[in-house]
């Protein structure tokens, strides 16, 4: 009995006491923070049920460093372990407590559409904030994740299909017909190792 309400306590204190821990997670493993007792709830009292589970599970893989913004902005990503199919991206911000989650699907045979489902209890799928959108399109970039189908749960569990252009990836530059010069003509340490 002791012990659970010490489990119950230690809960109620990862929520009331709000997300800003989440900031001394910067640059280190997606991992080292998802192991954190306080993780677990913070994520389920900010991403709706439908999604909290699968996101947890993708944050439990193959870790992506914890990003932080402004000191501000907390961004963790991962994929399932075994399935990098499915990839989990988790924002929040320690000023508001609002979060949002996002679990990828994707296919390598390609039969399928890849789709990215969205999540909060805090924000509708029309008011999510820009510095939300931004980091989640800089995910699907580095993911190279362009999503066909994105759907919104909200915070009752109802689901909303959303424009997949709005989450389009950035464009990366890519030069057409390589280099442009000559390497054969390349003089000079510098040159030649480029």
């Amino acid at each position: 009995m002791m012990m659970r309400l010490l489990l119950l306590w230690l809960a109620l204190q990862s929520v009331t006491a709000g997300p800003a821990w989440t900031l001394a997670y910067e640059g280190r493993s997606t991992n080292d923070i998802v192991w954190d007792k306080r993780m677990r709830p913070l994520v389920n009292t900010r991403v709706p049920a439908k999604l909290s589970y699968e996101l947890l599970h993708a944050l439990g893989g193959p870790p992506d460093p914890v990003l932080v913004k402004d000191h501000r902005y907390v961004s963790v990503s991962a994929c399932v372990a075994h399935a990098c199919g499915v990839k989990g991206f988790f924002w929040i911000d320690v000023k508001t407590g609002v979060g949002l989650g996002a679990v990828a699907l994707t296919t390598f045979d390609h039969l399928e559409a890849d789709s990215l489902r969205l999540g909060s209890n805090g924000l509708s799928p029309t008011r999510i904030p820009a510095a939300a959108r931004d980091a989640l399109i800089d995910w699907l970039s580095e993911k190279e994740l362009t999503p066909e189908h994105v759907d919104f749960i909200g915070s009752q569990g109802e689901s909303l299909s959303l424009d997949a252009s709005a989450f389009k990836p950035h464009v990366r530059y890519e030069p057409a017909g390589g280099p442009s010069f000559d390497c054969a003509r390349a003089s000079g340490v510098v040159a030649r190792n480029v």
